[in-house]
């Protein structure tokens, strides 16, 4: 029996970066499915993830995908995409889009930095507490865009576009209903703290300083 996604279930979206000699990447995001309009305005009955994830992950190559390669070397590609629903339990199976041609690569020219060092852009909320905070860390920069460890002002306006698809809700229609997913922190419970699910408002550069994210796997965001 499919796993079955419904109004305010919370899906993972993995995008993957691929640099020279198959250094890898990963940039996670969370998105919440906050409104389906149903044929006849009828009750929304929920939707196998089968038919759900995989059209939302269509959506991302048109959304923050597109929007990436215009801040990246040219020797680095955004490969594709993974998703699944993760709340609520069960999760379902992990959904692939892999790009065609190899994937898309960044359009500026120059050597890319190790994809490690990044631009901080943070994912913001109505919550003031750090768990109302999200960060990612930026893959894919060349040389030719920074200068002395700062990212190039004139690199800011490609930057903010790519944090605007980032903020922005994924809507599409399969099967006849339309889905609106909106961007969100997503936090698991625990022992101590429960389930936290939090709407994103904005999201931006965090400033231009570029960072050595040596305790994380390169690109792995929040």
């Amino acid at each position: 029996m499919s796993t079955t996604v419904d109004v305010g279930d919370v899906a993972m979206v993995r995008l993957e970066y691929t640099g020279p000699s198959l250094t890898r990447a990963f940039n996670v995001l969370h998105y919440q499915l906050t409104f389906v309009a149903v044929p006849g305005g009828t009750l929304f009955p929920g939707e196998a993830a089968s038919v759900v994830i995989p059209a939302l992950l269509e959506t991302i190559q048109t959304g923050p995908a597109a929007a990436w390669p215009a801040t990246a070397s040219d020797q680095v590609r955004i490969t594709g995409t993974s998703g699944q629903s993760v709340h609520p339990a069960p999760r379902s199976r992990l959904f692939t889009d892999v790009y065609p041609n190899d994937g898309l690569p960044g359009v500026v020219a120059g050597d890319p930095m190790p994809l490690q060092d990044s631009v901080t852009i943070i994912k913001r909320t109505a919550v003031g507490a750090r768990w109302g905070l999200g960060r990612l860390f930026h893959a894919g920069l060349s040389e030719e865009q920074q200068d002395g460890g700062l990212l190039n002002v004139a690199e800011l306006a490609n930057m903010s576009f790519f944090a605007d698809a980032l903020s922005a809700n994924r809507v599409y229609t399969v099967a006849g209903n339309t889905y609106t997913w909106a961007p969100c922190l997503y936090a698991p419970a625990t022992p101590t703290t429960p389930v936290r699910i939090t709407r994103i408002t904005d999201v931006g550069l965090s400033d231009r300083i570029i960072k050595t994210q040596r305790r994380r796997r390169p690109g792995k965001g929040i």
